[in-house]
């Protein structure tokens, strides 16, 4: 008897230039249905740290599992409870507990706002919101915005955005333009920097 763990999976392959550092990037993000209400999601950053070199010697990644909430009631299939673990080469590794909530406001959008309120860290809540938006079958965007609670990273509060556009050549390979911006919350002002690279899916 064969049994059947994963229902559905993606996988996108990411590299990527910081033209602004001269720094090569690259990103594997992919994610599975594991059951009907449990999927789980991850991705990892490879980039180098010295201007105009491209060894791929850090890395940054995110892996989070979900469990709908619909396996306790029908009607609360857009929560899922989740746990989330971070951590890298320059980072100390940090587990997160909470919620995520997932809806579509109209066609070709896919919102979730996400809320973690307990931490292997003392006082490194998060609370983040995804936005994308499906302009036609070839071009689409999205907008991250993570703010940190705790002193994870920077010893105070803290805020990440990421933005894409992002044009379909194919079925399997895109080009995408992104901004990213890590820094402390005090003062923040919008300032991405900006990242061009190629997606390929599998």
């Amino acid at each position: 008897m064969c049994v059947q763990f994963v229902q559905a999976a993606w996988l996108d392959v990411q590299p990527a230039y910081y033209p602004d550092y001269r720094i090569g990037t690259a990103r594997l993000e992919g994610g599975a249905s594991l059951t009907d209400s449990l999927a789980v999601y991850g991705f990892s950053d490879f980039y180098g740290q010295r201007r105009g070199n491209f060894d791929l010697n850090t890395y940054y990644g995110e892996v989070r599992l979900m469990q709908s909430l619909s396996v306790v009631k029908s009607e609360w299939k857009a929560w899922s409870a989740t746990v989330e673990v971070n951590g890298g080469t320059d980072y100390d590794g940090i587990t997160r507990f909470g919620l995520v909530w997932n809806t579509s406001f109209w066609k070709g959008n896919a919102t979730a706002l996400k809320f973690y309120p307990v931490a292997t860290r003392d006082h490194d809540a998060q609370a983040s919101i995804y936005f994308s938006q499906a302009f036609s079958d070839a071009f689409s965007a999205y907008l991250i915005f993570d703010y940190g609670f705790g002193d994870w990273v920077f010893g105070e509060e803290q805020i990440y955005v990421e933005l894409e556009l992002k044009y379909k050549l194919g079925k399997r390979v895109a080009l995408f333009a992104q901004g990213r911006q890590f820094e402390v919350a005090e003062g923040f002002k919008l300032d991405p920097t900006p990242v061009l690279g190629m997606k390929i899916s599998f």
